[in-house]
């Protein structure tokens, strides 16, 4: 497999200084250089999170979550209703 790798290389570098074409040339460039990790692909991501639950929807669901760890005995769970 190194004897491929090394083969590989040198078309590449063969490709990069004596291409067929400007856009063979820039192809070789640019593998070389993502080889290298001097170049790499960028994509922009957006993400746009909603959340339509009320506070209260949300302290109920958390309240649940720490019964279930352990983390609130029942007489935690009735102070945070009178508040």
């Amino acid at each position: 497999m190194e004897d491929f790798l090394a083969e590989t290389y040198n078309v590449l570098k063969g490709i990069v200084r004596s291409g067929c074409s400007d856009h063979a040339k820039l192809k070789g460039v640019e593998l070389v250089l993502k080889n290298r990790g001097k170049l790499t692909d960028v994509q922009k991501v957006e993400a746009t999170i909603t959340d339509e639950r009320s506070n209260e929807a949300i302290e109920a669901e958390i309240d649940a979550l720490r019964r279930e760890l352990g983390l609130m005995d029942d007489e935690d769970e009735g102070e945070q209703t009178e508040e």
